[in-house]
């Protein structure tokens, strides 16, 4: 009997672990050390288990950023989450222990760390998006308010537009103030724009210099409640999303709603409300924007023109063969005179572009770069 008692706790034991091996918890196997001081081995033994608990934590955070972004981030990384490193633990198990030596004691364990705890707090420190490249972003939103139909702001900005700028840049991304060319913008275009045209948010977000452009929809409303003497209750719903200017990829798209009950008038109440609701709406999006801005290998798109294919076939060779860091080349198509490439790359649109001009003689032609972003280039060659 104790032997199946014993055989259903091992079994129940792996089946916890199991449940919590999802996708905001990471298992890792680390070793810790601890030093053995005039004899006290519990002492010794605390000590390594603290360093195992640092040691999971720190493997955790060598998941998500890269090596430079950590030896440049080290003292805050430290300080603000190394040193907190139980926190992020959800649990740990030691799998072996003792001493070595005299001197040193040391444990094994097994620990689940939330990965979810550690994002959250990377990006309240800037970490993940210093390492991005800190995007650059335009916020364009439209509103109904109570019913009176659909507004947009081209000249000024709207409370639901500051608060969702507000919240971007606690989050450290890069705002730019749309306001400031707001007497050069085609109206159609930004209104084309905010309506969920496509090209014209990439054409809009490129006259801004932005990377990341915002839009979306605030809807705000109050009604009635004839109970217990009547009152006012406010709600308001946002759905958002972010386009890349690049490539027209829309990165994220994010949607909650909220409502307040009682509020002393329609406006102060839903603004009330957009102020809640603002945290979350922006906490959602930069999950999912930052799940696709990743470290690491990106592509960057090449367009060329003014070539034959035989130029194509070259020039694809010779990014692949003479551009340092270029993993692949991946030729997209080719139509009249246009090629279409894309390079599997660590470096941005910017750094590839500075190489080209530096490797010129080497081009098997010559060529103008007329256009670079962080994700994309344009050349054409030159006769």
């Amino acid at each position: 009997m104790k032997k199946l008692l014993a055989i259903f706790l091992i079994l129940i034991a792996g089946i916890a672990w199991a449940q919590n091996d999802s996708g905001d918890i990471q298992e890792v196997l680390v070793d810790g050390y601890g030093s053995i001081f005039q004899g006290e081995k519990l002492i010794g033994r605390d000590a390594a288990i603290k360093d195992a608990l640092r040691n999971a934590v720190e493997q955790v955070v060598g998941t998500m950023i890269d090596s430079q972004t950590k030896v440049e981030n080290f003292q805050v990384i430290s300080d603000e989450i190394y040193s907190k490193s139980q926190g992020y633990v959800e649990k740990y198990e030691i799998i072996a222990e003792g001493a070595e030596g005299s001197n040193t004691y040391k444990v094994q364990i097994k620990a689940l760390v939330s990965k979810t705890g550690i994002k959250d707090k990377l990006m309240a420190l800037k970490v993940l998006l210093v390492q991005q490249n800190m995007p650059r972003v335009v916020v364009f939103l439209k509103q109904n308010m109570f019913g009176g139909g659909w507004q947009a702001y081209f000249d000024s900005t709207s409370i639901a537009e500051e608060l969702i700028q507000g919240e971007l840049i606690n989050k450290g991304f890069v705002v730019l103030d749309k306001n400031q060319r707001a007497a050069n913008i085609d109206r159609s275009v930004a209104q084309a724009a905010i309506d969920g045209d496509t090209k014209a948010a990439q054409k809009l977000a490129t006259m801004y210099g932005a990377d990341i452009f915002i839009t979306g929809t605030v809807v705000g409303n109050v009604s009635e409640n004839s109970l217990y003497g009547g009152f006012l209750s406010a709600a308001v719903d946002m759905a958002i999303k972010a386009i890349k200017t690049d490539t027209g990829e829309i990165m994220a798209a994010v949607s909650d709603s909220k409502k307040l009950a009682p509020v002393s008038n329609k406006v102060t109440g839903t603004n009330t409300v957009m102020k809640q609701l603002a945290p979350t709406i922006v906490s959602a999006l930069t999950d999912a924007l930052m799940a696709k801005w990743q470290s690491g290998n990106k592509y960057v798109h090449i367009t060329l023109k003014g070539i034959g294919y035989s130029q194509y076939v070259k020039f694809a060779n010779f990014l692949k063969t003479r551009v340092r860091m270029v993993d692949n080349v991946y030729k997209r198509g080719f139509t009249s005179g246009v090629a279409e490439l894309d390079l599997e790359t660590a470096k941005s649109g910017e750094e590839v572009a500075e190489e080209l001009i530096l490797r010129e003689a080497d081009i098997p032609f010559k060529i103008e770069i007329m256009d670079v972003t962080r994700s994309s280039i344009t050349l054409k060659r030159i006769q």
